[in-house]
């Protein structure tokens, strides 16, 4: 049986990227990003800073966070992870330790959101 790899993307410490990410499998962000991450499984670490707009389908934030995140199914903030913004979820884990400062709005299969609630709601960075 052949076994399926995922793709694996990853923003090292010492790299800062501003714009438009978008990716398919799972993205490690370890240095800084600015701008808009569209994908399927994101990762930041202990160390990282993103800015940005997310969506995707699941986020584990271990580092500093300011903006806003559609998780179609889940959002994780670790221990380490420091949030500010909007988060629209469908499932929020947030391990002790982990901070979190802003809306949180439940995220069900029938629920639309426009692109100007999100604006309404952009904090900046």
């Amino acid at each position: 049986m052949k076994l399926k790899r995922e793709q694996l993307s990853i923003i090292d410490k010492d790299l800062n990227i501003e714009g438009t990410l978008q990716f398919k499998g799972k993205i490690i962000v370890a240095g800084t990003l600015r701008g808009d991450l569209l994908g399927e499984r994101a990762l930041t670490v202990k160390g990282s800073y993103m800015y940005a707009d997310v969506k995707v389908d699941e986020i584990s934030i271990g580092g500093t966070f300011e903006g806003n995140i559609i998780a179609h199914k889940r959002l994780r903030i670790l221990n380490t992870g420091n949030v500010t913004g909007t988060l629209f979820c469908n499932t929020l884990i947030i391990e002790a330790g982990g901070m979190l400062n802003g809306k949180v709005k439940l995220l069900t299969p029938k629920s639309t959101i426009s692109s100007l609630e999100i604006k309404k709601t952009k904090s900046a960075p």
